[in-house]
């Protein structure tokens, strides 16, 4: 059984805790938490994009899976609205 999956897992947890820690650290700045996440999606859309272009991805798609990549883009600022409301009312 091939356990790359886990590096990829282990790799993820790494990058997110310093994502929000970094986030923690802007907010305790004072900058709006709805302006940090434009930032956040923004720069991200924009390396993701890079990185598209890079490795020659398809960016074509079907009417449906837009669809629910839209309604999930949705629920990820939606999720993430909340998360950093709730990182910026924490006391600590």
């Amino acid at each position: 059984m091939k356990m790359d999956w886990f590096i990829f897992a282990i790799g993820a947890m790494i990058f997110l805790a310093a994502m929000f820690l970094l986030e923690k650290h802007v907010l305790n700045l004072k900058v709006d938490s709805l302006v940090l996440l434009m930032y956040v999606f923004l720069f991200a859309a924009i390396f993701c994009f890079i990185y598209m272009m890079i490795t020659k991805t398809p960016m074509g798609l079907n009417k449906i899976p837009l669809i629910l990549i839209v309604i999930a883009a949705i629920f990820a600022f939606a999720g993430n609205l909340f998360l950093l409301k709730s990182i910026t009312l924490s006391p600590n």
